[in-house]
């Protein structure tokens, strides 16, 4: 599946009103246009959505991280830079943040955008690359 690009402000709105659930849909379109743009089946997009499911969204978090380190993979065999330097590091920062605050009550007003954060960089990364 070509890669296909999302406006961010609908996966920014539709992640934080549906509280996540959209996230399952992204990480599981993302496994396949992942694949596509490496050229091989790297992540099979029915274990990537029923290990988030499983898991209660935590695959989900795992997955944005391990995308993120194969969207840096796939440029640097491109020989092109990526749109976010130190991308994956940002989404791993990120998502490790939203996950630690959210575990607080109050620290989950500042833990949901910030996980919403980590999704729309690495949907800019996508989006970079739906031309290719």
């Amino acid at each position: 599946m070509p890669v296909r690009e999302r406006n961010l402000w609908v996966v920014g709105i539709l992640s934080l009103v549906t509280l996540g659930l959209y996230n399952f849909y992204l990480v599981y379109v993302w496994a396949r246009e992942l694949n596509h743009l490496l050229g091989k089946e790297r992540h099979s997009p029915a274990v990537v959505l029923i290990v988030s499911i499983v898991t209660l969204g935590i695959g989900v978090t795992v997955f944005e991280c391990v995308f993120g380190f194969d969207h840096a993979r796939a440029a640097e065999a491109r020989g092109r830079e990526l749109r976010t330097k130190g991308l994956p590091g940002i989404v791993v920062a990120l998502d490790v943040a939203a996950l630690i605050l959210s575990l607080t009550g109050v620290g989950m007003i500042i833990g949901i955008p910030t996980g919403v954060a980590a999704t729309i960089l690495l949907q800019r990364e996508f989006n970079a690359n739906a031309a290719i």
